[in-house]
């Protein structure tokens, strides 16, 4: 928002650099019997200009929203995830980041009438055999379990 469109490009293109080149070090480090990292992580975590950027982009647009009497906020993505009120000129804004659901696994829930943050637990997925039969479904039998309504 505040700097030229092309260093936003850059630094979406570096990001997504970043993700790929973590996937394969992270396969690496399985394959090793080694906890997986997070490259992007430990970069958003450690770059204090980043994090002055973002706490002023969060800022912004919460004083953006105080001026247009908007009262809520939501964000996400390359934020950390967090759920806070802010007074701005006496309004109260509530910012909502849900954070992003492949770094943080993290993501906004509303229910009964209130915001939550839902923070996934990291649990590693079950490794599926190819001669594992009793890990085979057939078509025919999934199919039939999958509703639709309307």
């Amino acid at each position: 928002m505040k700097n030229s469109k092309w260093l936003a490009k850059l630094g979406g293109k570096g990001y997504d650099l970043l993700i790929i080149l973590n996937r394969l070090v992270n396969h690496m480090l399985e394959k090793l019997g080694r906890e997986k990292m997070s490259f992007s992580q430990k970069v958003k975590a450690g770059v204090k200009q980043a994090v002055k950027f973002i706490s002023d982009f969060e800022q912004t647009v919460v004083e953006i929203a105080a001026d247009k009497e908007i009262d809520v906020v939501c964000c996400g993505h390359i934020h950390q995830p967090v759920i806070r009120d802010e007074q701005v000129n006496g309004r109260t804004v509530t910012y909502l980041n849900s954070g992003d659901w492949v770094e943080s696994l993290t993501a906004l829930e509303y229910a009964d009438g209130q915001w939550n943050l839902y923070r996934h637990a990291e649990k590693k997925a079950p490794v599926m055999e190819e001669d594992d039969e009793t890990l085979q479904l057939e078509w025919s039998v999934v199919s039939r379990s999958i509703s639709f309504s309307r």
